[in-house]
Order: structure tokens, then sequence, then C-alpha cells
């Protein structure tokens, strides 16, 4: 039986999310707070950010588009204090 908490998908551009799954980066930053708790999919976006494939030598042929990838687990939010970006 598929329950609601099943489809929670969260959408990170590559090269990101292929560093999240083996636990390279552990950390992901949002503007908006969360009080989920559980497994979620990783959905690898569209979007590359070419120059940070190089610089983790990352194949983009070898990677995944557009798709869920794989899952992991939501532990803790922490407030974001200050804007990152102009």
């Amino acid at each position: 039986m598929t329950t609601d908490q099943d489809r929670i998908a969260l959408s990170i551009r590559q090269p990101w999310v292929e560093l999240i799954l083996p636990g390279r980066k552990t950390i992901e930053v949002r503007s908006w707070p969360t009080s989920h708790r559980e497994p979620l999919w990783l959905h690898a976006g569209m979007t590359r950010e070419r120059g940070l494939l190089q610089r983790f030598g990352l194949d983009e042929q070898q990677l995944t588009f557009g798709a869920l990838v794989g899952r992991c687990e939501l532990t803790g939010y922490y407030k974001q204090i200050h804007r990152l970006l102009p």
C-alpha cells in the first residue's frame, strides 16, 4: 500500500544529489522550514551545475537527470538566519 509519506520528494540539482546519496554531502540548504523527519525520495533535477561536475570529478554522461534517484532521511532543520546570496 502506498502512503502519502512514500510520495514525498525533494528535487536537487546535479551534482548535489549525486553527492548526497553516498553521504559526501550531508547538509542541504533551503529557505523554508519543514516538520518532515522521515525518509523521502531524492529527485535529480534537469538543471546541471557543470563547473561543479568537473570540480567533483563527475562525468555528466553517467549521471541521471529528471528522475527519482534514491532515498534519504531528513533528520533535522536549521533555521537560516542570514540570506546567503543577494
